[in-house]
């Protein structure tokens, strides 16, 4: 892994739910020299190999999450940050309903936070 990947991941992993711009911000500060496209590239990379997660919000930009495990989030539609949210239970409710095989789901959930109530 090279010294920008390196940094990038640790920035991921200080910073969860945060935009790729937002981690470049934090990159320039110990790697005055890094690209944002290096940030953008290396991000892509990490997600489609499984190392972390995108969460895609549509028509905002994509959010990156440290945790791949399965889990869901809650998404303040005013300021746009994000937060995990455990519903146990939820997957046997959606695979008892679905009544066809369930491969995976992402749940998304928009709220107003409380900063922004």
């Amino acid at each position: 892994m090279t010294g920008a990947q390196k940094a990038i991941m640790q920035i991921v992993k200080e910073h969860p739910h945060q935009t790729a711009e937002h981690i470049y911000t934090v990159a320039k500060k110990s790697m005055p020299n890094i690209a944002l496209g290096t940030v953008y590239r290396n991000l892509g990379k990490f997600a489609d190999s499984n190392i972390i997660r995108r969460i895609s919000r549509g028509d905002s930009p994509d959010l990156f999450d440290p945790t791949i495990a399965p889990h869901d989030h809650m998404i303040c539609s005013t300021c746009g940050s994000a937060e995990d949210i455990d519903l146990p239970g939820l997957e046997d409710y959606i695979n008892a309903h679905a009544k066809r095989e369930i491969e995976s789901f992402e749940l998304l959930i928009y709220y107003v936070c409380p900063k922004c109530a």
